[in-house]
């Protein structure tokens, strides 16, 4: 029936391609300082307004690469972060075009004549989402994610690192929309994949202030970072141990075994001369030796 109202799920409009999710660009500070386009930031946003005023634009080179993140006209304007949580606003075409940042969600219609803008505009501004968004705001504050304890670079290393979400209810709404991966899969999936390949594990390491990862894209990678006596010192099949050693911090013989297909004799063999070659350190006796990797 002509003018009948339809019920519908977010997830239904989102299944059905009619409405849009999406959060901001997280921009490095050398990228920001220039007259290109305007990042706006949530403390930007008010419940009345949107303000200018201070903003920080983009080098204007980036254009193209921050252009994904650009506001639309008719967007619908929420802020996520901490107590400021459930701010809304909607754009105009008097506003100027900008970039949101990560701490902003936007909710576009992707098809006005289905689901009009305006209506989620509205949708924000109603009692159901001010209530819902309200309970959130305490599990998004900074503090106690600030306050938590600090992950570890051995923890890193061993992929043993605690996951914590710094926004833990808009993760769990996303993943349960599936715009977002689950959490705690990140270092796992880093570490299946590149056993599956038969590829070192990721390396993690600090320079300065920041993490450093190191993923390897290939064997010959890895072999190519050895020193250039010691990788002509070495033949295929100790190369190829040496790369599957890689990032790890302690191997055993049976792992080399497993991994490269070899049998017992030829895998001491190989441990021996990745020794004499000064990758590996032997540690302990009889089957709980193993053999610490020597990071260079």
């Amino acid at each position: 029936m002509a003018g009948e109202r339809q019920t519908a799920t977010f997830q239904q409009l989102l299944d059905e391609g009619l409405l849009e999710i999406g959060d901001g660009y997280r921009a490095q500070n050398n990228e920001l300082g220039g007259t290109g386009p305007i990042f706006l930031r949530a403390g930007h946003v008010t419940d009345s307004h949107i303000d200018f005023t201070g903003v920080e634009h983009f080098h204007d080179h980036l254009a193209v690469k921050v252009r994904s993140k650009m506001s639309k006209v008719g967007d619908t304007i929420i802020t996520t972060k901490g107590n400021s949580t459930g701010r809304t606003s909607f754009v105009t075409d008097r506003l100027p075009p900008f970039v949101y940042s990560p701490h902003l969600s936007y909710w576009r219609s992707r098809d006005p004549e289905k689901l009009c803008g305006g209506f989620l505009r509205y949708w924000s501004q109603g009692v159901e989402f001010i209530d819902q968004l309200s309970g959130m705001k305490a599990s998004m504050d900074m503090a106690p994610y600030l306050s938590l304890s600090p992950i570890t670079l051995e923890q890193m290393r061993s992929f043993t690192a605690p996951m914590k979400s710094r926004n833990p209810v808009p993760h769990y709404v996303f993943a349960r929309m599936g715009m977002a991966e689950e959490q705690g899969y990140g270092l796992i999936s880093l570490k299946k994949h590149a056993e599956k390949l038969r590829l070192p594990l990721p390396s993690f390491s600090m320079e300065g202030d920041s993490l450093v990862l190191t993923i390897f894209r290939n064997k010959a990678g890895v072999v190519a970072r050895l020193r250039p006596e010691v990788r002509a010192s070495l033949n295929d099949d100790e190369k190829a141990s040496g790369a599957f050693f890689s990032g790890r911090q302690s191997v055993s013989s049976p792992e080399l075994m497993e991994q490269m297909g070899f049998d017992e004799r030829k895998a001491q063999r190989v441990l021996k001369k990745l020794q004499e070659a000064g990758l590996l350190r032997r540690v302990g006796r009889g089957p709980a030796t193993r053999y610490d990797v020597i990071q260079s």
